[in-house]
């Protein structure tokens, strides 16, 4: 009888432990997400979210750049882009232009999360500055307008707009 509630605790204490390494930085707990979408995915997302803490990002920014992020790279579907997120480390799709010059292929790659999280935020900080928006829609919208994605508009509006609902569920 020892025995069984001995191994009963520590499996308890495992499972407390896994959870608790879902946890982002600021305290967001995205346990839940890792049964659907799988450890390594959830844990590059929260790499990138640990990453965004400490830049003066709203709640609002925060998510509409991870719903963005996931969109961009699929880390939540059946065919993720692992060589941008791990290789890359380039979760919004940032392509090569003249900044990278020296970039060996069509997406711009970058020495590490911070570095990647610093340029994006210049990036949505430009022109219409979706960095600025107030919802999902107007975020796609100023994208658009900036040039960022090719896609039909309701195509990403659709997908940033899941992603961040899913989110909002998690993250509130």
């Amino acid at each position: 009888m020892k025995s069984n509630t001995l191994l009963f605790v520590a499996a308890g204490v495992l499972i407390i432990l896994a959870m608790s390494s879902f946890t982002g930085s600021n305290g967001y707990d995205f346990s839940t997400l890792a049964a659907t979408y799988g450890a390594d995915n959830v844990q590059r997302l929260i790499n990138l979210y640990n990453a965004m803490q400490g830049k003066g990002l709203t709640d609002l920014q925060t998510r509409l750049m991870l719903s963005q992020a996931l969109h961009e790279t699929g880390l939540f579907t059946g065919s993720p882009n692992y060589n941008l997120m791990d290789n890359n480390n380039n979760f919004a799709g940032i392509t090569k232009n003249s900044r990278y010059p020296n970039s060996p292929n069509a997406y711009a790659d970058y020495p590490n999360l911070d570095a990647f999280v610093n340029d994006w935020i210049l990036i949505l900080s430009m022109n219409n500055q979706p960095i600025n928006a107030t919802g999902v829609d107007d975020f796609v919208t100023r994208l658009k307008a900036n040039g960022y994605f090719t896609d039909a508009y309701s195509t990403y509006d659709n997908a940033v707009n899941s992603y961040f609902n899913l989110l909002s569920q998690q993250l509130s």
